[in-house]
């Protein structure tokens, strides 16, 4: 059986078996990875495994029952796609372009990496100690396992000493066991490609030594500090150039400003491989039928209340300040407020801002309200407006007659209106449903 590389043993009992060598014969000469995970009374099988070549095999193992550096001692099921680990204790990182480790992952001057155990890469796994080479290709998310919680991170993708980490744009640490970290010192040093780093639910209570982390990161875009406490860490970020990053996004989730930085975010935002998701529960979400191009950002100067925007989501991207951007036909944006806002007036006022003829669709049932005094003109002129969610709305602090008289004057197209949960809401009743053209809606 020349093509068997996988072999699955896992729960199985040889207490029976009298002859394990027909399992190694010379057919099955291409295996390269054995699952004995909590399979029972093997020892015939361990004893063969050592002397005909064992090194040769990946075995996924609970307990060490071979050499350390050729056994993964939890669970990876190699049957699903992607593989998928029991592990809890990985980093993940991308490349910006494809890259080649000729002579395997492990550098003997990046010391941390002598305590990885196995690789997980485009459903493969390769022992940490393969001498390679391993090719990488861009933008491909490879998980870096190891086998136990580690106490050091030094130079793990130091670039001057590893010429290829100059092409890490992403590391991800939110999945790694950090109770026993002490040092972290040039463990991403001079990686100028770097664009996201996710730290969050790193616990370096430990850690003393963190010089230079935050050297040299001059495309840096995003970085998720949710749950860092730790002193000395927001110390090295205060003393670092980001603070002077126009561009640069710090998400963070403890309300206490962590550098002199307007694009803190303090509602933590998660980024998922294929996904943007926030914690914030003040927000508008709005969809439009053609392009729309914000050239001068979201943000404009002759509509004031505007200016309370924290930020835009949009196609797994976050937009701050007069950043730029299209919206293709029949996307949405989520517009999110850090501060609760008392002033939507103009908000969508198509005179003010032309792009507002093509909104189709806006739902304010995730925006917090209830400080809203004023809401003229919010919607004026939006004449392709065929859905509308104000469900959970507040018009308590409302006191202007022509807010609630003009709030639906000029939707011709409307079709659907979510009216549930609203909150004071006899005046709108009286005032605004009687004049306004929605009488006329079916």
């Amino acid at each position: 059986m020349d093509s068997l590389e996988y072999l699955d043993i896992s729960n199985f009992d040889f207490s029976r078996v009298d002859d394990v060598s027909d399992i190694f014969d010379s057919d099955n000469k291409n295996i390269k990875y054995l699952n004995l995970y909590n399979a029972k009374n093997y020892d015939s099988l361990l004893y063969y495994i050592t002397i005909n070549n064992g090194d040769k095999y990946i075995l996924n193992q609970k307990e060490n029952i071979l050499r350390p550096e050729n056994a993964i001692l939890i669970n990876c099921d190699t049957n699903n796609k992607p593989i998928k680990c029991e592990s809890n204790n990985y980093i993940i990182i991308k490349f910006k372009d494809t890259v080649n480790y000729t002579s395997g992952f492990i550098n003997e001057d990046c010391t941390s990496r002598n305590k990885i155990s196995h690789i997980i890469y485009q459903d493969s796994i390769f022992r940490a100690y393969n001498t390679g080479p391993l090719i990488f290709e861009a933008n491909n998310q490879i998980e870096i396992h190891f086998p136990e919680p580690i106490d050091s991170l030094e130079n793990i993708f130091n670039c001057e000493l590893d010429i290829n980490s100059k092409s890490i744009n992403y590391v991800d640490f939110s999945n790694f066991n950090s109770s026993l970290v002490n040092n972290i010192n040039n463990m991403l040093h001079n990686c100028p490609s770097i664009e996201y780093l996710d730290i969050s639910n790193f616990d370096p209570i430990n850690i003393n030594n963190a010089d230079s982390i935050f050297d040299n990161f001059d495309n840096i875009k995003y970085i998720n500090l949710n749950n860092m406490t730790n002193d000395y860490i927001i110390s090295r970020i205060k003393s670092s150039n980001l603070k002077n990053k126009n561009d640069l996004i710090v998400c963070q989730n403890n309300n206490k400003p962590i550098i002199d930085n307007v694009n803190a975010i303090y509602d933590c935002l998660y980024f998922e491989e294929n996904s943007l998701k926030s914690d914030s529960n003040n927000y508008i979400t709005v969809k439009y039928n053609n392009e729309s191009k914000h050239t001068s950002g979201f943000k404009l100067d002759n509509i004031k209340t505007r200016k309370e925007i924290n930020y835009i989501i949009y196609q797994d991207s976050i937009f701050i300040n007069d950043d730029p951007f299209i919206i293709e036909a029949n996307k949405s944006i989520e517009i999110h407020f850090t501060n609760i806002i008392d002033n939507l007036e103009n908000f969508f006022n198509d005179e003010l801002d032309s792009n507002c003829r093509n909104i189709i669709s806006i739902d304010l049932s995730y925006f917090n309200s209830k400080l809203i005094g004023n809401i003229d003109n919010i919607f004026s002129n939006c004449t392709s407006l065929s859905y509308l969610d104000i469900s959970n709305f507040d018009f308590g602090k409302i006191v202007s007659s022509n807010s609630i008289s003009s709030l639906f004057s000029d939707l011709e197209n409307i079709v659907y209106i979510n009216l549930s949960n609203i909150k004071n809401y006899d005046s709108l009743k009286k005032r605004n449903f009687r004049k306004s053209k929605l009488k006329h809606k079916k």
